[in-house]
Parts: C-alpha cells; structure tokens; sequence
C-alpha cells in the first residue's frame, strides 16, 4: 500500500508550525521528509504527524532540540524512562528556583510598599 504523500506546506498547517521550521528540523536531520522529488518538493508521511507532534509535546516541557532528537531516537524504553526522568528532575529544580525567586521578589514589594506608607507621613 502506498503512503500518502504530504507537501510541506499542508503538514505545516496541519500541525500549526512555520515551513522554516520543517525545512530547519530537516537540516538537523530531526525531521527528514519522507520524499524529496527532483524538483526540490518535499513531502511527508502521516506518520510523520504523529512525529512533530511529539517533537512539539518534548519542547513544551523544556527539551532541547538535540534532546528530542536524542529521544525520538530511543529504541529502548527503559532509556526514554531515564531521559524523561532527567528532564522532569530538571524542570523540578527550575520550579524551585522560581519559588524562591518569587519570594523574593514579594519581600521586596513589601518593603517598598512599606517604605512608601511611611515616606507619606
């Protein structure tokens, strides 16, 4: 059975990104088109869908591009566990370090606050 073929263009739209950025994953062999004719038209699989859509899912939690590559290479599962775990450890650490930058910052516009109830009187 032959696999659908995909313009760049329609799996861009399809999956809300910018043709630049198909063209860009291609060039860092993140996400190679399933085709390229000899005129230079790219095309895609459906599978390929499924592909960028993991790809977008790995970026909204902080991977890095060579991170997801690194993942999407992952034949062993136990190995995607592992970087998974990583990832989550360091999206922890970040929280924490937010908190306490948080903090700070509601310390200080409390002084402020404090500081411009007293400079009135």
């Amino acid at each position: 059975m032959k696999k659908q073929k995909i313009t760049s263009g329609e799996i861009a739209r399809i999956c809300n990104i910018n043709k630049k950025t198909l063209f860009y994953y291609d060039q860092i062999d993140l996400l190679k088109p399933a085709i390229v004719e000899s005129n230079g038209y790219r095309y895609y699989t459906l599978d390929q869908i499924d592909i960028l859509s993991k790809i977008r899912a790995l970026q909204s939690v902080g991977f890095t591009l060579l991170e997801i590559k690194k993942q999407l290479s992952v034949d062993n599962i136990a190995t995607g566990i592992e970087t998974l775990s990583q990832q989550h450890c360091k999206i922890e650490k970040k929280i924490n370090e937010l908190v306490i930058v948080k903090e700070a910052l509601n310390q200080k516009i409390l002084e402020l606050e404090h500081y411009n109830l007293v400079g009135d009187h």
